[in-house]
């Protein structure tokens, strides 16, 4: 009577009757087979019982074996799924069962029923099953921006900087959306000022030698058009400013800086350096710069090149 009621406590607990045990045994392959083992194992020994008396048994406990060696067959089948277990419903022989004492089956229930509820806590939160044959579930990434234009430099800077924060993913899409469409403006007024038809090809032979001074002079007339620069910190009261020159966006970065903070991590690739340094700035700065460059048009090299 004492194992009957801790077993009805056990399955009371798990809300087996409503079928909560079954949803929780689906989600856990280990402990499908081990809870399935131990109750087959606990039928197995109230079915030996049932053969050691001498005296026929009365119809209704008749039926309730038949029932109960039903379920066995049924849950043997359901543990052929798992090699590791061994049953044998048939291996019990009537001789077998005449030796099986009352003191033997009730240390029997006992030993299973301790086992199920040992088991109690891990049936509570059941480790999950991940199913190998099966892909990994794709995380979508939804992002925020004040141009649609935007959510596709969102993708392209996700692409290049697979862990750089999403706030920061966000603002700096946005400022490429607003240099994309100044280069457009401007392309557009100086095609029309000039009368330019940008569909006619340039010669070949018409290709500028610029020497490392132009270069210099040129990359500089870029990035003050560009302002790669903007802040990099969340929280910040002003996302779409945009710093032409690097030595404004720095004074603007360090009134950010964090109480008693020493070291700075890079967003972009965590690299780490020390806080306001030269380094750290100088190898921030690079990353937006990549990054404000992209929208620029390709250039229209000739093949050979």
């Amino acid at each position: 009577q004492n194992e009957r009621e801790r077993l009805f406590l056990w399955g009371q607990g798990l809300s087996a009757e409503s079928g909560s045990l079954d949803d929780r045994l689906d989600t856990s392959t280990e402990l499908r087979s081990r809870v399935l083992s131990l109750l087959f194992s606990l039928g197995h020994a109230v079915y030996q019982a049932s053969l050691r008396g001498n005296r026929p048994l009365p119809e209704r406990l008749v039926e309730q074996c038949s029932n109960l060696r039903r379920q066995l067959d049924a849950t043997q089948t359901l543990l052929q799924d798992f090699p590791q277990i061994t049953t044998d419903l048939d291996a019990l022989s009537d001789s077998d069962a005449s030796e099986y004492d009352h003191e033997d089956f009730i240390d029997d229930l006992t030993t299973y029923i301790d086992c199920l509820l040992d088991l109690a806590p891990a049936l509570e939160r059941p480790a999950l099953d991940f199913n190998r044959e099966d892909p990994p579930p794709i995380s979508v990434e939804f992002f925020s921006t004040s141009d649609p234009q935007a959510l596709v430099f969102c993708r392209k800077i996700r692409d290049r900087f697979p862990n750089l924060p999403q706030f920061l993913v966000e603002r700096l899409a946005d400022a490429n959306a607003v240099r994309a469409n100044e280069i457009l403006c401007a392309h557009a007024a100086h095609a029309e000022s000039t009368g330019i038809n940008d569909r006619e090809p340039v010669s070949s032979g018409s290709r500028l030698q610029v020497s490392d001074t132009t270069h210099s002079h040129f990359q500089e007339h870029v990035f003050n058009d560009l302002k790669p620069y903007v802040c990099t910190v969340e929280g910040c009261t002003q996302p779409a400013t945009r710093y032409a020159r690097s030595q404004a966006w720095v004074q603007h970065e360090t009134i950010h800086k964090i109480q008693g903070a020493t070291t700075g991590t890079c967003h972009f690739c965590t690299k780490v350096c020390s806080w306001a340094s030269p380094d750290y700035f100088n190898h921030v700065s690079a990353h937006l710069r990549e990054i404000s460059l992209s929208v620029l048009p390709p250039r229209g090299d000739d093949e050979e090149d």
